[in-house]
């Protein structure tokens, strides 16, 4: 019996230098049946030029050529070309592990499950060497309602990229009439909570197999800009998702999840600082510490770490208080 096709989603924008780095960790899985849909976001460099030239040496992979969308137009674009049983995405400057997909698949199959995730892990560089899966594989397995819990509460304690599409492999049918939000950052937030809704069966892995890239340019290590306010977009989204949740759980951890956006925001403004061009920095920081503050007793009680816990007591504070220990830190990590 022929193997399950994965469709393998690639987002692609000037990202010449990082490119062929991810398609050589694509190319190599040991699981082979893939098909690579790459979409060239409307690349101004030699982005689009690199995957045509991988997909005249390798029949797996497809390129389409847009104008410039944003990633979640282009994910969209991917969506509507797969023909795989399950889908997969990959951001174009990360890279994954040779056995990540075909260990994901196994535990879909063996599992008769709709959703397999793992762990990511955050990198600077090229070189891995030294990271392996020594541990012994956990894992978890979530029903019904427990799935949309299991990544809210991943979300709330801060595994990295909880809500990231690129973590997982879903099945081809939670995608029917399901689309990621354009126009948008943190557009995964919303589509990962809109498939973890509909899936009956989740099954989560301690193993790492996806290293997220994290480069000087990430839009996660610059100043606040305007962009960066669609995640309380996002928040609101589920905030409106909530209000025909009949489960107070969900419910809940989706009021900390609201809560914790506003740190997030003054804590990368007091981390990197704001853009006075975009956003007037007085204002932006009153508003969001106003809404910090009315949230403090919430977030005290929740499960979020001590260590943030502490962060958002000195917010409230003033920012200040987090500004030069956070700059300190960045100073000595050279980050």
């Amino acid at each position: 019996m022929n193997p399950d096709l994965i469709s393998i989603i690639i987002p692609v924008f000037n990202v010449d230098r990082y490119i062929e780095r991810c398609l050589r960790s694509i190319l190599g899985q040991i699981y082979t049946n893939i098909e690579v849909i790459l979409v060239d976001d409307g690349s101004t460099d030699l982005s689009g030029m690199i995957c045509d030239k991988y997909a005249s040496r390798d029949y797996r992979i497809k390129v389409f050529h847009k104008q410039n969308g944003g990633q979640s137009s282009a994910r969209n674009m991917g969506l509507d070309h797969v023909h795989g049983k399950y889908i997969g995405f990959v951001d174009s400057d990360d890279y994954i592990l040779p056995e990540m997909y075909a260990y994901l698949h196994r535990l879909l199959v063996e599992n008769k499950a709709d959703i397999a995730n793992l762990k990511c892990m955050k990198v600077f560089g090229d070189d891995v060497t030294g990271i392996i899966n020594s541990e012994k594989d956990e894992i978890q397995i979530y029903f019904g309602k427990a799935c949309l819990r299991n990544l809210l509460y991943e979300g709330t304690v801060g595994v990295l990229s909880a809500y990231g599409v690129y973590r997982g492999l879903y099945k081809k049918e939670l995608f029917e009439n399901v689309r990621f939000v354009e126009g948008r950052i943190n557009e995964d937030i919303v589509l990962s909570y809109q498939l973890h809704e509909r899936a009956e069966k989740l099954v989560v892995s301690n193993r790492i197999g996806y290293f997220y890239y994290h480069s000087k340019n990430s839009t996660t290590r610059n100043i606040l800009r305007k962009k960066d306010l669609d995640l309380l977009w996002a928040c609101d989204k589920l905030n409106e998702f909530s209000q025909k949740e009949t489960d107070a759980d969900i419910r809940y951890l989706i009021s900390i999840k609201n809560a914790r956006s506003y740190f997030s925001l003054l804590a990368k403004i007091a981390y990197f600082g704001i853009d006075i061009q975009e956003l007037e920095r007085k204002e932006t920081i009153c508003i969001l510490l106003n809404k910090l503050r009315d949230n403090y007793f919430l977030l005290m009680k929740s499960p979020i770490s001590i260590n943030r816990k502490i962060m958002i007591s000195m917010l409230c504070v003033h920012i200040n208080l987090l500004r030069w220990p956070l700059w300190i830190y960045r100073k000595l990590t050279h980050q």
